[in-house]
């Protein structure tokens, strides 16, 4: 289990802010996962025609403009869009966000909220992102507590079941 933590991951700037890579399965993606801080003011979100995007706030709200849609984001809601769509987003304060950036010819993203308890069952790979201090994951015998924003994936293809307790993002697929 590779765990790191969303803060020590090395920050590269984007025209609304800056983004965290935390995975890429290769140079020319078919699943990218990554965290952005989007400043305040507007902004036009980057092109990823040929893609999916799933995008999550984890601290803040910001309102997306899709089309003639507003949408106000905020942690109680995801939004699946096409990466070619044209999404502006204007917020007044920093937002914290989550992105799963995915070719959806090429892999099938499970993307899964756990707010309290979750079992887990599964062969594909893992990715598990811890939304609350105290969290705890049960994997092999062994219970780990985690930080805010620790993170970790497991790539092993052999069947993994854990156990899940506290607020966490996790998501699955297979190759």
């Amino acid at each position: 289990m590779d765990r790191k933590n969303l803060r020590n991951i090395e920050g590269r700037p984007w025209s609304g802010g800056t983004t965290r890579e935390i995975y890429r399965d290769q140079e020319d993606f078919n699943l990218r996962i990554s965290s952005a801080v989007i400043d305040p003011g507007a902004s036009k979100f980057s092109d990823y025609s040929g893609y999916r995007r799933i995008l999550k706030v984890l601290e803040g709200e910001v309102n997306l403009r899709k089309q003639e849609e507003i949408i106000k984001l905020d942690r109680e809601r995801v939004l699946l869009f096409g990466g070619e769509e044209d999404i502006y987003s204007e917020s007044s304060s920093s937002v914290l966000d989550f992105n799963v950036i995915f070719r959806e010819d090429r892999v099938k993203p499970s993307f899964l909220e756990v707010r309290k308890k979750a079992t887990l069952i599964t062969r594909d790979i893992v990715f598990i992102l811890s939304l609350e201090e105290g969290s705890k994951v049960e994997f092999k015998g062994s219970c780990s507590t985690l930080d805010r924003y620790d993170l970790f994936l497991l790539r092993e293809e052999e069947e993994k079941h854990m156990e899940l307790i506290g607020k966490f993002i996790v998501v699955t697929w297979n190759i």
